[in-house]
């Protein structure tokens, strides 16, 4: 599975607190390793 980020996320990623980015790293990172585990979930609006 491929995941791409507009440079604007990029942007507003910088901007965060190193605590926060390496949170969201870590969270990443497992998702990259497992796409399929059953703690992550999609939420889809219905409008």
């Amino acid at each position: 599975m491929n995941h791409f980020a507009a440079p604007s996320f990029w942007d507003a990623y910088d901007k965060l607190p190193k605590s926060i980015r390496m949170k969201a790293d870590g969270s990443f990172a497992k998702l990259r390793a497992d796409p399929f585990q059953a703690g992550w979930t999609l939420l889809v609006s219905s409008s």
